[in-house]
């Protein structure tokens, strides 16, 4: 892996020089790296969205430092075969679709590695001790059961649905998309017809924020009473008036009419000018499945959850994961509390709820706190306990656990968080669920003056993207 070259000379910023370029490496967000041999860019490193280790393309430079350039594309020389899904050369949702999936498991592993010893501080020793094999994924082609689809117009004024192109605010549509069944390409056709009818523009937050739609998520679950598959629909606006309401209210109705399919469609509206598709008011819910809940399976349960909240993407995958988690938390089977962190709708915490004599939950979404308490009643986990709101505001008023599981957002724990786990004396093991090494290994780097690190398992659940799970048992030392 590369992280810094020394430059010999830097060009002229107006330099138009198209050198070659083999692609060796991989950075951690999916782009390609290489480093030039010759001419005024020799010695520094380029960072090359959309090339592939193995690859050779002629670059246009588009931004040079003193230490690494970033370019793209102006000619492929000599290129990996490509994807089976037509659109992974423009779509920057399957980044590493060309690779073998072999190779990509061979790169993952290798960020978590990298991510360990550079800012983990984790000795190569000790490392090759706790760092286990990557976990493949068991599906990797038709895998998702939620997709993010983003919204736009096109220069016709026309709404477009589908994905961000990689490092680009673009849109790419993406009608055969291969991580969902075809209902799901369908389902998005029909609806940017709809969008479009309305005359409403989609959101757009550069240069000046405006428009009005947004996302469409996509969500493919049971009933849960029938567990019957089905599919749960979240559109999300700006805010609107009255008017406009009731423009997204007719396009649900006609969705809900077109496709039998879909059981539930939800309208949220979201104030903030950024790229998140989260809600900040619920407007509308549609469809037998007026409450808009849904369930999945996880570990031979059936977990309950809103069609807002988080919970794991990869059906197949997420029960290797909670497999080894169960497996980590074993040897602490009957002790008296377990602390259950971003605990989600209580997966995986409730499945090992039955091991400790207390477990307390924490989960800044509500909704998804208040799923967590129904699972833990469904399951008859008296001992069960969520609470919502913000860790770092919460965990003060817990009382002494003995165990810690948690599965932060990609930004990792919170400094006060950390401060607060690290002035736990009665806290002797956490296990640690991830899907970003470089913020996991700092948090593992800010524990290891009371915790050493005793086994890393990466999981790959997002096949041909870079994003990489892990799971990591510490012990007190």
């Amino acid at each position: 892996m590369y992280t810094q070259a020394d430059p010999n000379t830097l060009p002229k910023p107006g330099h138009d020089a198209f050198p070659v370029l083999e692609i060796t490496a991989l950075s951690s967000d999916g782009q390609g790296l290489g480093r030039l041999s010759a001419g005024p860019w020799r010695g520094l490193v380029v960072f090359v969205p959309g090339a592939l280790p193995g690859e050779r393309v002629r670059i246009k430079i588009r931004k040079q430092t003193r230490s690494y350039l970033t370019a793209e594309i102006a000619e492929p020389i000599q290129r990996l075969p490509k994807a089976s899904c037509p659109h992974a050369d423009l779509c920057g949702g399957c980044a590493l679709a060309r690779l073998p999936y072999n190779q990509q498991l061979d790169w993952k592993l290798d960020f978590v590695r990298q991510a360990m010893l550079r800012t983990g501080k984790i000795p190569a020793e000790r490392l090759e001790q706790v760092l286990a094999p990557i976990l493949a994924s068991p599906d990797i082609g038709c895998y998702r059961n939620k997709m993010e689809f983003a919204m736009a117009c096109d220069n016709k004024g026309h709404i477009l649905v589908g994905q961000r192109a990689f490092h680009s605010h673009a849109l790419v549509a993406t009608p055969l998309c291969e991580r969902m069944p075809a209902i799901v390409q369908k389902i998005c056709q029909k609806c940017a017809e709809l969008c479009s009818e309305t005359a409403l523009p989609a959101f757009q937050p550069r240069p000046k924020p405006h428009g009005f739609w947004r996302f469409l998520v996509l969500r493919k679950g049971f009933l849960p009473a029938s567990h019957q598959e089905a599919y749960w629909l979240l559109l999300l606006t700006s805010p609107g008036s009255k008017k406009e309401r009731q423009s997204v209210r007719l396009v649900c109705e006609k969705l809900l009419a077109a496709f039998p399919e879909i059981a539930c469609l939800v309208h949220e509206e979201r104030k903030a000018c950024d790229g998140l598709a989260i809600g900040d008011q619920r407007v509308l819910v549609l469809g037998q499945a007026a409450d808009a809940l849904l369930s999945l399976p996880l570990g031979q349960r059936w977990f309950c959850l809103d069609a807002a909240s988080f919970f794991q993407i990869n059906s197949q995958a997420s029960q290797l994961l909670a497999q080894h988690v169960q497996s980590l938390l074993a040897p602490y089977a009957g002790k008296d509390t377990l602390l259950d962190l971003f605990c989600g709708v209580g997966a995986p915490g409730l499945l090992v709820a039955d091991q400790f004599h207390k477990v307390f939950g924490i989960e800044i979404q509500a909704r998804s706190a208040a799923c967590a308490q129904n699972n833990a009643h469904a399951f008859n986990c008296t001992n069960y306990q969520a609470r919502a709101g913000q860790c770092q505001q919460l965990m003060a008023n817990l009382p002494q656990a003995d165990i810690l599981l948690c599965d932060p957002p990609r930004t990792g724990l919170e400094p006060e968080t950390l401060k607060d786990l690290l002035r736990r004396a009665e806290l002797q093991a956490i296990c640690y669920i991830s899907c970003n090494p470089s913020t996991l290994a700092r948090d593992l780097e800010r524990l290891s003056g009371r915790f050493t690190v005793e086994t890393i398992i990466p999981l790959d659940l997002f096949p041909h993207t870079p994003h990489v799970e892990s799971i990591v048992r510490l012990i007190r030392k």
